[in-house]
């Protein structure tokens, strides 16, 4: 997500500054503050989104994934089905989801 115009890492850490500086305080945002946040978060979330539409950037996260869940296979063999009932809640959830966007 990060190109020579946009720096995701930079954008992430100043969104997270921002709700930090409420977070726990008695200070509370202006409605001009919160809009510019929420627009910055969704254009955030944009890239994002476009970003794992890459093929390039889905085969890396693929392998990313895979390897992780070898090297946790590797120390804990016991992760192996905690691997299998993640993904099977996981689609369980998606489907119930999907089943509450049509109603």
């Amino acid at each position: 997500m990060t190109t020579k115009d946009y720096n995701a890492a930079k954008e992430v850490q100043e969104l997270q500054a921002i709700a930090s500086k409420y977070r726990g305080s008695k200070a509370k945002p202006t409605q001009e503050e919160v809009l510019s946040f929420r627009q910055r978060d969704q254009a955030f979330q944009q890239r994002q989104q476009t970003a794992l539409q890459d093929p390039e950037v889905q085969k890396m996260t693929t392998s990313l994934k895979n390897d992780v869940e070898q090297g946790m296979i590797a120390i804990d063999p016991k992760t192996k089905g905690l691997i299998a009932k993640m993904k099977s809640t996981s689609e369980k959830f998606m489907a119930l989801r999907q089943k509450m966007a049509t109603m």
